[in-house]
């Protein structure tokens, strides 16, 4: 029980230290409530025939795939994100996703890696722990996030 309340007592002095860092005039959300796209989005996803590792840049999505790059401007969809230059096509609606190349339609799955999303975000340092449960990232220079 004194084990777990000196461990309790040091990571709350540790996360008290912590403040966020004031926000900048470009990272406050404009009138219309919506804040302007700061940083790419990387997500990996599973489909039939390999992974696809997606970047999202707020009007194209980067597709790295095994033998090439392809880049797909925004479309208008009814539901979801698509991207679509007329030939291929990376359309996707939560954790699932459709890819259209080469002729070829493929199902995909989003797959999770909390690691390799924190490396994708420039985290330097990334814990965990549990009882009760926590994490926190640290980034050279920038940041510390509990």
């Amino acid at each position: 029980m004194a084990r777990r309340l000196l461990f309790a007592t040091c990571g709350v002095l540790l996360l008290a230290g912590c403040r966020q860092a004031p926000v900048s005039e470009d990272e406050r959300p404009s009138s219309t409530g919506v804040r302007p796209m700061q940083a790419p989005i990387v997500a990996r996803f599973q489909c039939n025939g390999g992974t696809v590792t997606t970047t999202f840049h707020g009007d194209r999505v980067t597709l790295e795939l095994s033998d090439r790059n392809v880049t797909l401007p925004h479309v208008v969809a009814a539901s979801g994100a698509r991207y679509s230059d007329g030939v291929s096509t990376f359309w996707n609606k939560g954790n699932e996703a459709m890819l259209e190349l080469d002729g070829r339609s493929r199902s995909c799955r989003i797959v999770r890696d909390p690691w390799q999303e924190a490396r994708d975000r420039g985290v330097d340092f990334r814990a965990v722990g549990q009882e009760p449960g926590w994490h926190l990232e640290i980034d050279d220079g920038e940041s510390i996030r509990p």
